[in-house]
């Protein structure tokens, strides 16, 4: 056939499939959807790092200072003290006192226990300072059946 009698292109553009995009544009949005993604992934690494107790531990310890009162105001004498998520814990002199030290910066839970129950307090713990969280009242919730 010759060319003169051939068909013409704009007789089967209807036909022919859509012309993909350009490379360019295809490269500078997959570009720009990995810059987004690390964004994001550097910023939930970067919270659960600053959250983490090991961050706290490289940020540094204290001391935390303290009495424990029973539901009367008397101080309560060999109640366990602990500070979650932590292998640290102590007991309380006569006086309802303790101290607890190498606890890590931050916001913590301190715990104070007696006859198998506790309360909860939350404390802030600052590096390479003493904490004082003073009188701790504690409040017995439980109820023993028949009292």
């Amino acid at each position: 056939m010759s060319l003169e009698n051939s068909p013409s292109f704009n007789q089967h553009q209807p036909g022919l499939p859509p012309r993909p995009p350009k490379p360019v544009v295809s490269r500078a949005r997959m570009y720009g959807l990995l810059v987004i993604i690390g964004i994001l992934l550097v910023t939930i690494v970067g919270i659960n790092v600053v959250r983490s107790d090991r961050a706290a531990f490289l940020l540094g310890t204290g001391t935390v200072n303290g009495v424990a009162l029973d539901e009367t105001g008397k101080p309560m004498a060999n109640a366990q003290i602990f500070i979650e998520r932590t292998d640290l814990q102590t007991q309380t002199d006569a006086q309802g006192a303790f101290q607890v030290r190498g606890v890590p910066s931050g916001s913590r839970l301190l715990v104070v226990a007696q006859n198998g129950a506790g309360n909860e307090f939350f404390i802030v713990v600052a590096a390479g300072a003493s904490t004082d969280v003073g009188a701790l009242k504690f409040v017995n919730t439980t109820r023993v059946p028949g009292q």
